[in-house]
């Protein structure tokens, strides 16, 4: 028996799990840039294929793509920026669904991860609750924009535990960058 191994970078599937029609394309979103990205969300994992059927090996998680989709102050709307970076994301998606295609068993497929996050202002309660409607706000916008599904996408939330820019006193650019959500592609 034969075993062939392939490493995938692991930006690249993230984008598997929507394949928007090709009438499907985001306003003021460039093939370049989507090229680029769907390179970068490639996910690295790693495929053993026997002579007999494919079989795809454990894939751990990608790396967290932190993704700049970011909110206002106390508000889970989403901004026309994030906007933007989500219908990158998705036309990305379709690419790598296209590359990474006979590389994932039928068995498989791929989920965004999508986890809320708010500034450090504020209960925890409240910012729990805040970036939790954040990761959801997201969710939305792919499933109605783009046809994502719901199995296609989980959210969690991490509220002011885990800030991208803990800088101290946080200014308001710090504060500006830990309100967003950070995007991950698990192989399930």
């Amino acid at each position: 028996m034969t075993h062939i191994h392939y490493y995938v970078s692991i930006a690249a599937l993230a984008f598997l799990l929507s394949t928007p029609t090709s009438a499907q394309k985001a306003p003021g979103v460039n093939d370049t840039a989507s090229d680029a990205l769907a390179e970068k969300l490639m996910p690295k994992f790693e495929r053993t294929r026997s002579l007999k059927a494919p079989v795809a090996s454990a894939v751990p998680p990608s790396d967290t793509v932190h993704f700049p989709v970011e909110f206002d102050s106390n508000s889970a709307v989403l901004r026309p920026q994030g906007k933007k970076q989500l219908d990158l994301l998705a036309e990305s998606m379709s690419k790598v669904r296209e590359k990474s295609r006979s590389l994932i068993a039928n068995t498989q497929k791929l989920v965004l991860h999508l986890v809320g996050h708010t500034d450090d202002r504020g209960s925890d309660e409240h910012n729990d609750e805040l970036s939790r409607e954040r990761a959801e706000s997201a969710k939305e916008y792919l499933r109605v924009t783009w046809g994502f599904s719901d199995a296609e996408m989980t959210t969690d939330f991490k509220g002011k535990r885990a800030p991208v820019n803990a800088a101290q006193p946080c200014d308001i650019t710090c504060l500006q960058q830990n309100r967003r959500v950070d995007i991950q592609v698990v192989v399930k």
